[in-house]
């Protein structure tokens, strides 16, 4: 139940995840819940694609308000909080998904062009985007809930992950980016029914790190671990075909394996042990793995 395109490829493998029956109900204490809702209303939106795409949002808005309606019932204490403009640091992914909404806005004018009566199960997922207006219906829904909203001026990552508060917060989002921000992430893998997956940052044990390399590098390097990984293993930030060859394992090696991490260290540790991955020119290539880890931390 999130957006596919969004986040970290393959990111929630590599760390160990706890599964939940109702992200709702999840207490830390007086720590208070962010919700990043992006996900939320992108799911609401894809269950009626064919209106949705033709500019009608109100049956996305619909299953939008029995959402905040079943929270109200539950009494879910939380602020909600909106995407803004993109970032320009996702220029890349941006320029990713016009080139797959174009080609699916090609296939369904080719239906539609014949007899062909369109149905939703005809309007790829690729064409569904959270549109300002959509958004602001969103908000006027839930304000009119009683729930606090606020719209970051780019995304809503780092606010639902309580950076502003030391992470003193319970954050909840579907988009695997959170993973650069929050101590304490919970995954919704349905939004209606409260299943979801949780990684806490702050409990990983020696167990953990035995068993999943990632944490062992975490617990060496810190986020660094997870920006340095996302950079070669498939993120939003990245230019296609920057690291291509290379992948969460053996970034992951070459992070336990130096002292400090960083797009030298360990370029230099993949060029010696995986060198043969390297695609056309090979100082190039390097040189492009280095600017694809330096994408993500400027990101």
């Amino acid at each position: 139940c999130r957006r596919e395109t969004m986040g970290i490829t393959e990111l929630r493998k590599h760390l160990p995840t706890k599964k939940v029956q109702d992200y709702t109900q999840l207490k830390r204490g007086v720590v208070p819940m962010r919700i990043d809702v992006a996900s939320a209303i992108w799911r609401c939106a894809s269950w009626n694609r064919l209106s949705y795409i033709d500019g009608d949002y109100a049956l996305a808005w619909a299953h939008w308000q029995r959402l905040v309606l079943q929270w109200k019932m539950m009494k879910v204490d939380a602020t909600l909080a909106f995407d803004g403009k993109d970032s320009a640091h996702k220029n890349p992914e941006r320029e990713r998904r016009d080139e797959k909404a174009a080609a699916a806005k090609a296939l369904i004018d080719a239906k539609a062009s014949g007899d062909t009566v369109l149905t939703d199960e005809d309007v790829p997922t690729a064409l569904i985007r959270n549109q300002p207006l959509y958004i602001a219906g969103c908000i006027k829904i839930a304000s009119a809930a009683g729930f606090k909203c606020i719209v970051l001026p780019t995304e809503a990552d780092a606010y639902a992950a309580g950076v502003d508060c030391s992470g003193s917060v319970v954050s909840v989002s579907g988009d695997g980016d959170m993973a650069f921000w929050s101590q304490f992430w919970v995954c919704p893998r349905d939004w209606h029914t409260g299943s979801a997956t949780v990684v806490d940052f702050g409990s990983f044990t020696e167990g953990d790190e035995r068993d999943y390399p990632l944490v062992a590098a975490y617990k060496k390097h810190g986020k660094k671990a997870i920006i340095y990984g996302a950079a070669v293993a498939g993120c939003d930030f990245v230019t296609r075909g920057l690291s291509h060859g290379l992948g969460w394992s053996k970034v992951i090696e070459a992070m336990n394996a130096v002292e400090e991490a960083n797009p030298e260290s360990l370029v230099s540790f993949l060029k010696e042990h995986y060198g043969s991955v390297a695609t056309g020119d090979e100082d190039q290539y390097w040189q492009g793995v280095v600017g694809a880890m330096e994408a993500v931390e400027a990101g």
